[in-house]
């Protein structure tokens, strides 16, 4: 009975020792993972958090102190538990899911019918309830461009119009668009048109 008793826990070691060798090798993964999907927001607190519990599972392991073996046990579930969440957005695939696509079409939508408005990165993100850096990229994914990109072709769409159909001053269509200047205005019409406001007028206005 003793020799089972031994042999059983001896078997206990051996699975929980490749438990642990498992757990570095997937924690290796999901370390590489992160740090290629920064892009996408994922909190580098996160590859934190898990080496330390690895690492008190570690010294837990090591010293063999009294109630050792529960407490590894229950960081060994922890560090499960936050690799599936990771493995889950991982395998996932680059594309943005469908929680992803839908928040970025509600932020389309936002910016065409607020693009007059003070908007930035930040408000946006909050409005979708994502972080910024990953609501951009997955916004270039699904529009090929970025938000704030986004934003400012659709105020230099409507800047087109009250250039053709107005006699608006450029600081007046600057200030009505949202534009922070002038200067502002002037550089973001010439980068999305190829020509200045001025130049645009000229050429396309409407004579009455």
């Amino acid at each position: 009975m003793k020799n089972q008793k031994n042999i059983l826990e001896s078997m206990s070691r051996a699975a929980f020792a490749a438990g642990c060798a498992c757990i570095v090798a997937m924690l290796v993964l999901t370390l590489i993972n992160i740090a290629l999907r920064a892009c996408l927001g994922i909190s580098l607190r996160y590859a934190a958090e898990l080496s330390g519990c690895l690492e008190l599972m570690l010294q837990e392991s090591s010293k063999s102190l009294p109630g050792h073996e529960e407490a590894c046990q229950h960081l060994l579930e922890v560090v499960l538990i936050r690799l599936g969440r990771e493995q889950d957005m991982s395998f996932s695939g680059d594309a943005p899911g469908p929680r992803g696509s839908r928040e970025c079409e509600l932020i389309r939508r936002y910016i065409d019918n607020h693009f007059k408005e003070d908007l930035n990165l930040d408000h946006l993100a909050r409005l979708a309830h994502l972080n910024k850096y990953y609501l951009s990229h997955s916004f270039r994914r699904e529009f090929g461009t970025s938000p704030i990109n986004y934003l400012i072709s659709r105020r230099v769409e409507e800047s087109r119009f009250l250039l053709r159909k107005t006699d608006y001053s450029l600081s007046l269509i600057a200030e009505i668009l949202g534009f922070s200047s002038l200067s502002y205005f002037s550089q973001s019409f010439h980068r999305v048109e190829g020509i200045s406001p001025t130049e645009y007028r000229k050429q396309n206005r409407k004579e009455p």
